[in-house]
């Protein structure tokens, strides 16, 4: 297993993003980050009602409010991905329109952080 691989086991998903909390930009993640960090999941849940149902309770609003989010072409997000190391551990992102994976929530046994993004990779703004 390479060392970005053992980190991503390791590490909480929380304390990963934690250096984006209360700045502007959004975490975003490259294919290659996207892959480890399903190989460092336990669960992967797709469909959005499914999303819901295993969703913390403090973050059921907020995906809503992220699966609602329009640009001047349609709907922000594609499709998105709920990842779990385990019930305490977990990573809630959206596939935008632009095609950049958005990481939108990430949780642990103390709390979670919530992120929307303001606008998309070409700077067109999103509507909430």
């Amino acid at each position: 297993m390479g060392f970005r691989a053992q980190m991503a086991k390791e590490m909480s998903y929380r304390d990963t993003y934690r250096h984006y909390v209360g700045g502007e930009l959004v975490p975003t993640l490259s294919d290659e980050e996207s892959a480890i960090i399903v190989f460092a999941a336990k669960k992967s849940v797709t469909n959005s009602t499914e999303i819901m149902n295993q969703l913390p309770e403090g973050i059921k609003a907020y995906f809503k409010t992220a699966s609602e989010m329009k640009t001047n072409r349609g709907l922000f997000f594609m499709r998105f991905a709920l990842l779990a190391k385990s019930p305490e551990d977990g990573m809630l992102w959206g596939t935008g329109i632009d095609e950049i994976y958005y990481v939108l929530a990430t949780w642990d046994g103390e709390g979670c952080d919530l992120w929307l993004p303001k606008c998309d990779l070409y700077d067109r703004p999103v509507i909430r």
